[in-house]
């Protein structure tokens, strides 16, 4: 059957590059993109000679839609944008189904500060005419996203937590062409999103030949990888990377190198996390396993919400070469998805944190905002989003309210010229010892950037 399906996945390329060919023979200069093609709807290599990248994220859920397709996109190397809807297709609470323009720009501000551009589909009438009353609100998501073009727009990220999409996994695991069933692979972004790493999504061809950038490499839940890609991951670990495997089928297949003694098969009895003295339930399979020599566990997994003795480690790790290799040996994505916990998000914070002791900035203060670092014309951005409120679940909403303050610490060796909070050029007074930057955010509304610029060389 995945033969079947790979073979009409090759007709699909096939057909648009010779769509793309005929088209460009006689008009060279006309620019093409087709919807969805190689993002996280295609997940792989771009094989087609596109002139840039596009889709239409969820109406619903639209945050976690964007977060997740944004940052595939980041890494593709052709020009790319993502389309909002302006409306939900379930009405809010009073019957409206009109976004407001709050809510559509943070839906930008998600794609802006991964370096894409960002459009918004407004309903017409049947005679192709406008809404007037729709205007005031497009104009005020316009000039929220002008005023950040400049900055924000092909800005590049900054390696630091890379989350793979992989693309053989995907395509083993999916019984259609392109479908999206990627809730495991939302739901780990979404745990490390909100614990305030900036993290990126990535497939197997965005790793090759640079996988030592990355401090961290994040496998979730992935049932089939490919073995010289395994390999790949392993040596990574060995010259000085920190490797996670997210779930126990993942953890399977490098369990020689994890330093654990597996007990029995997966199983669903044991549905609770314990962590730091609280508990919370959790789905999909877990496994039992007890630590070899010199490993080190986290939290517990366990049938009850009810403190035990000695449960199961959770989560362990062990030293492999240089580096570092753990496993959680629960299925962390399907666990959160959908069901933000703040226990899981807890224990994924706490235990990155010993995988990656020092990501580029930290953030503290509120676990509701987005952090995306990027480079741009040798200044460093940390764009902060703020991704409070009920936007899981509320389909219309007329406002965002605020977070902060923010501790920020961002680690960088030298003193900088200048630090500001973006858009507005406004001065960020901060302290510069022991290769640390240290300042105040007081508050961000929706997105807030701050610009890191340094000193003239010489």
């Amino acid at each position: 059957w995945f033969e079947f399906l790979e073979f009409h996945r090759n007709a699909f390329r096939q057909y648009l590059r010779h769509y793309i060919a005929e088209v460009k023979r006689t008009h060279p200069r006309f620019q093409l993109c087709s919807n969805w093609a190689y993002t996280d709807h295609m997940a792989e290599a771009v094989n087609a000679p596109l002139d840039f990248l596009s889709g239409d994220y969820s109406p619903e859920d639209s945050v976690n839609s964007a977060r997740l397709s944004a940052r595939y996109l980041a890494r593709q190397g052709k020009p790319w944008d993502l389309m909002a809807w302006s409306f939900s297709r379930k009405p809010g609470r009073d019957g409206t189904v009109q976004k407001s323009a709050p809510q559509l720009q943070r839906e930008a501000a998600v794609v802006v500060a991964l370096g894409g551009g960002f459009q918004a589909y407004f309903k017409q009438k049947r005679d192709g005419s406008i809404f007037d009353d729709q205007m005031p609100v497009m104009a005020e998501v316009a000039a929220f996203c002008r005023a950040r073009q400049t900055l924000c727009h092909r800005a590049e990220p900054v390696p630091q937590i890379a989350l793979l999409l992989s693309t053989a996994g995907h395509y083993r695991r999916i019984n259609g062409l392109f479908s999206r069933d990627l809730a495991p692979v939302s739901g780990a972004l979404q745990a490390l999103l909100e614990s305030q790493y900036s993290v990126e999504v990535v497939g197997e061809h965005m790793l090759a030949g640079r996988m030592a950038e990355y401090p961290l490499i994040a496998v979730p839940e992935w049932e089939h990888l490919d073995p010289n890609f395994r390999a790949d991951l392993l040596g990574y670990a060995r010259t000085g990377g920190s490797l996670l495997l997210i779930g126990p089928q993942t953890a399977a297949m490098f369990l020689t190198d994890l330093g654990v003694n597996p007990e029995g098969n997966p199983s669903t009895e044991l549905s609770h996390l314990w962590h730091d003295g609280a508990s919370a339930p959790i789905k999909g399979p877990a496994q039992r396993v007890a630590l070899a020599q010199d490993g080190q566990g986290f939290g517990g997994l366990q049938p009850t919400a009810t403190a035990q003795t000695a449960p199961p480690p959770a989560a362990t790790a062990a030293r492999l070469g240089k580096g570092r290799i753990a496993a959680m040996w629960f299925c962390l994505g399907q666990s959160y998805v959908g069901a933000r916990n703040e226990v899981v998000r807890r224990f994924t914070r706490d235990l990155v944190r010993a995988l990656f002791p020092e990501p580029i900035v930290e953030v503290n203060g509120s676990a509701d905002v987005d952090v995306c670092v990027a480079r741009k014309d040798g200044r460093l951005l940390v764009n902060l989003v703020n991704a409070s409120g009920p936007h899981q679940s509320q389909p219309i909403f007329d406002s965002v309210a605020s977070v902060g303050p923010l501790e920020i610490v961002i680690r960088q060796a030298s003193r900088p010229a200048r630090v500001t909070l973006e858009p507005g050029n406004r001065p960020l007074p901060f302290e510069h010892r022991d290769g640390q930057i240290r300042l105040v955010v007081p508050k961000v509304d929706i997105h807030d950037v701050i610009l890191v610029e340094p000193r003239p060389q010489g």
